[in-house]
C-alpha cells in the first residue's frame, strides 16, 4: 500500500532516508540517529529538496560547524554525521544505478534499477520531461513512453511516469553522474552483494569490479545473496539483518578468492 498524498510526511521521510543512505552511506548510521539530528538542525526531517537546494545555509549551519562536528573523533555518532554530509554535497561521481536507487520509485529496487541505467539516453530524457513541466510536445512524449517500454516494460514505465516529480531530483546530481555504462547480458548477473566495513580499496572501487564480475551491489535486503564484512562478528545492523535473513556472511578477502 503506497499514500497517494505527494506531501505526505511520511512519504518524504522515506524519500530522504534512503536517498541519504544509497548517495551517502555512512556505516552504523541509523535511521534513529539521521531523524534526530535533522529535527535539531531543522525543526523536522526535510524533503530533499529542502536539503539539496539549500546546500549552502546547511554547510554553513552551526551545528555542522560548531567544534562537536568539525573536531569529532572518529567512531562518534557526531564523526558520522559529518561524514553523511561530506558524502552529500561531494563531487565525487555517483554510479548511474544508485542514483535511480536513491529516487525510492516503487518497482525500482536493484535489479530494475540496473536494467534503466543500461539505458543512459532514456534517463536524461525522463529528466528532461520531468524539467519542462508540460512544455514538451504530447506526441513526442507518447512516442518517447511507447520506446522506453519495449526496453523495461509497461509497468515499469508506468511507475516512472508517475514518478516524474522524484525524477526531477536527479537534477541535484546531474554532473556527479556516471553516464557512461557497458551494457550487460541477464547471464552475467550473478545476484546481489551488500557490504559494510573497511575495504581493501575505496569502496566505489570495489563496487565497480563487483559489477564488472556480474554482481549488483547495493543494500542489504532479504534477496541479497552476500555481504561482504570486515568483521562477520560485528553487531553491527548489517550483520544482525544478515543472520536474521540467513544471508551468506564473507570477508572481501574470501569474496575475491572464492567468487571473483
Amino acid at each position: 500500500l503506497a499514500c497517494m498524498n505527494e506531501e505526505c510526511g511520511s512519504a518524504s521521510y522515506h524519500d530522504v532516508m534512503i536517498w541519504t543512505d544509497v548517495l551517502a552511506p555512512v556505516d552504523n548510521l541509523g535511521r534513529k540517529l539521521k531523524r534526530q539530528f535533522f529535527e535539531d538542525m531543522y525543526g523536522h526531517v526535510p524533503t530533499i529538496e529542502e536539503l539539496m537546494e539549500h546546500h549552502d545555509e546547511v554547510e554553513n549551519s552551526a551545528p555542522l560547524f560548531s567544534p562537536t562536528f568539525k573536531n569529532a573523533f572518529k567512531g562518534t555518532q557526531a564523526y558520522r554525521m559529518r561524514c553523511m554530509f561530506d558524502s552529500i554535497y561531494s563531487e565525487s561521481e555517483i554510479q548511474l544505478v544508485d542514483a535511480i536507487r536513491a529516487l525510492n520509485i516503487p518497482r525500482f529496487g536493484d535489479i530494475t534499477a540496473a536494467k534503466l541505467a543500461q539505458y543512459p539516453e532514456y534517463v536524461k530524457g525522463l529528466i528532461n520531461l520531468s524539467n519542462a513541466e508540460g512544455g514538451v510536445d504530447a506526441s513526442l512524449e507518447e512516442s518517447f513512453w511507447e520506446d522506453l517500454s519495449k526496453f523495461i516494460g509497461e509497468a515499469n514505465t508506468t511507475a516512472l511516469k508517475d514518478n516524474l516529480s522524484k525524477i526531477k531530483r536527479l537534477s541535484f546530481i546531474w554532473n556527479r553522474i556516471q553516464w557512461e555504462t557497458v551494457p550487460a547480458t541477464k547471464s552475467e548477473v550473478k545476484g546481489k552483494v551488500a557490504i559494510t566495513g573497511k575495504l581493501s580499496v575505496k569502496r566505489s572501487v570495489f563496487e565497480q569490479e563487483l559489477k564488472d564480475a556480474g554482481y549488483i551491489p547495493g543494500s542489504i535486503a532479504k534477496d541479497t545473496k552476500f555481504l561482504i564484512t570486515d568483521d562477520p562478528n560485528s553487531a553491527s545492523s548489517k550483520n544482525k539483518k544478515a543472520d536474521e535473513w540467513g544471508i551468506t556472511k564473507i570477508t572481501e578477502a574470501q569474496f575475491r578468492e572464492e567468487y571473483m
